[in-house]
């Protein structure tokens, strides 16, 4: 069950000499709201870091000026006109989308579950779900939404902690008893459930699409601060743009590289100061590390 780190040092996305910015794979970022800006920044900043070529933010648009100034590498887009067409990968240019970090689902319903859809059916291409998304996605709907893309053979990712997975559970009437089940259980159950990829984050982090699960063990309580959950969901969705042949380790992958970085961030500020921006900023010493084993 344990991920091997040889695996993650195999699917490291290591650039060709003649390689472009398309080629490297673009990532879409559906974040971020008035009140939570900042996810959109973590994710996005963590998917450029992670070796996507091209990453657009899509945000509210009280949060594009923050964001631009942020991130001035990032090209960021007003929410209210995302409106896209089909979003499909080529050979030539992969692409995966990200919807949720920081959504304020309580506070906007109706257009975070907008956006919502609107990933869900027009990205076919890899989609990772995570933050106020989730909670959107335990419903009957979107679940039918994610079967539909299951059957058409693209991969969707959720990325839920353990209050999330229960809400999950809940929705999809599993058994009030089966939250007593191991966590990779639970894991593998949700993936069932919801014809997906799940990446059930906690003191150890579980991924299972189903019928294969893998476990990392590597983090730390450093990790347990507000944004770090943006910032491995912004790693999942790069490795699945640069992976989409294997989505199931690719994810196994962030969050096998995401713990590296934990760790060696509370190396240098200790696991009481390590914050989402320093995990983010330790992401090339991980890569180091993992690539090692290669």
């Amino acid at each position: 069950m344990g991920f091997p780190i040889g695996r993650a040092a195999d699917l490291l996305p290591f650039p060709a000499s003649d390689t472009h910015k398309y080629a490297r794979g673009k990532v879409v970022v559906v974040a971020g709201s008035p009140r939570y800006p900042g996810a959109a920044v973590l994710a996005s900043r963590a998917a450029q870091r992670m070796g996507a070529g091209y990453v657009e933010a899509v945000v509210s648009a009280p949060a594009v000026l923050p964001v631009r100034i942020a991130g001035p590498s990032l090209v960021v887009s007003d929410r209210r006109e995302w409106d896209p067409p089909v979003l499909e990968s080529s050979p030539g240019r992969p692409l995966a989308v990200l919807v949720g970090c920081g959504f304020d689902a309580a506070g906007d319903a109706e257009e975070c579950g907008r956006l919502l859809r609107l990933a869900l059916d027009r990205a076919a291409c890899p989609a990772v779900v995570d933050g106020g998304a989730l909670g959107l996605a335990a419903c009957g709907e979107m679940r039918r939404a994610l079967r539909l893309r299951a059957g058409r053979g693209v991969a969707t990712v959720l990325t839920p902690h353990a209050g999330e997975a229960a809400l999950l559970a809940e929705a999809a009437g599993l058994p009030g008893d089966f939250l007593s089940d191991p966590p990779w259980r639970l894991c593998e159950r949700l993936a069932q459930a919801y014809s997906a990829i799940v990446c059930l984050k906690g003191p150890d982090t579980f991924v299972s699409d189903g019928s294969e699960t893998y476990a990392i063990d590597r983090g730390g309580p450093e990790l347990a601060k507000a944004g770090t959950g943006d910032v491995l969901a912004g790693m999942a969705a790069a490795l699945s743009v640069q992976r989409q042949g294997d989505v199931l380790c690719a994810v196994a992958t962030a969050a096998l590289l995401h713990a590296e970085a934990g760790c060696l961030a509370a190396d240098r500020r200790t696991s009481i100061g390590v914050i989402p921006e320093d995990v983010i900023d330790e992401l090339g010493s991980a890569i180091q590390r993992v690539a090692s084993f290669r």
